[in-house]
């Protein structure tokens, strides 16, 4: 994978790829940073969110699946 910025200076730009990605599907995106809209403030789901969706023992089992990753996360490496 190659991912690089760049600024040009006119409104023509020659790509020369690898000789490994010829023959091959390859994808291609071209924006503007300026144009991205970055989230600020992305909608978390909490565990309290799952209560009326999952039975009482696949929420149990989340939370605690939820805990067991939290303490790893945690520990001293």
């Amino acid at each position: 994978m190659i991912k690089t910025t760049l600024t040009l200076k006119n409104n023509k730009l020659n790509l020369t790829v690898p000789k490994t990605y010829v023959g091959k599907e390859l994808e291609i995106l071209v924006y503007s940073k300026d144009e991205l809209i970055e989230e600020k403030d992305p909608s978390k789901k909490k565990l309290a969110d799952f209560t009326r969706i999952l039975d009482e023992k696949s929420y149990n089992d989340l939370k605690a699946h939820i805990e067991k990753a939290r303490e790893e996360w945690n520990r001293n490496i």
